[in-house]
């Protein structure tokens, strides 16, 4: 598990579009591989940033994976979309079924995981709060 994290940034949006602006300025020009551990309450928007990372690399038909609980998507990278809210072992559904899928051309785009695990590649943190009138907060950082 990680200790240390560094913030990065924070932004509040207050529409889709501001939001769909913030993620193609600062997360969309992250070069892969790396990992994204989305982090927010049920409804703050975890899944539409994962679709909107994908959309920014051609892949459209991006869904929750509540029920598969992984899905993997192919463009210009590969996405691995994961869902860890039923999960019961997260390192083990971690290091067992999504690591081995990691390549040098990998987005990891993980929902409901509850601690920031080591992996060879970059990793963030992109914790979402939902504010009054439809406002969001993004705080992004960097995990060690």
């Amino acid at each position: 598990m990680y200790n240390k994290q560094e913030k990065l940034w924070c932004c509040i949006t207050s529409n889709t579009n501001e939001t769909d602006k913030l993620i193609k300025s600062r997360i969309s020009t992250i070069v892969s591989p790396y990992a994204l551990f989305l982090d927010g309450e049920l409804g703050s928007g975890k899944t539409y940033v994962s679709k909107q990372i994908a959309k920014q690399k051609n892949i459209s038909n991006i869904s929750s994976s509540s029920f598969s609980k992984m899905n993997l998507y192919y463009s210009k990278v590969k996405i691995i979309h994961a869902d860890f809210y039923n999960i019961s072992n997260d390192e083990d559904f971690l290091y067992n079924e999504i690591y081995p899928q990691i390549n040098d051309n990998t987005i990891l785009l993980a929902e409901w995981i509850s601690c920031s695990y080591p992996l060879d590649i970059l990793v963030f943190k992109l914790s979402i709060s939902l504010l009054e009138n439809n406002q969001r907060r993004f705080s992004m950082f960097r995990i060690y």
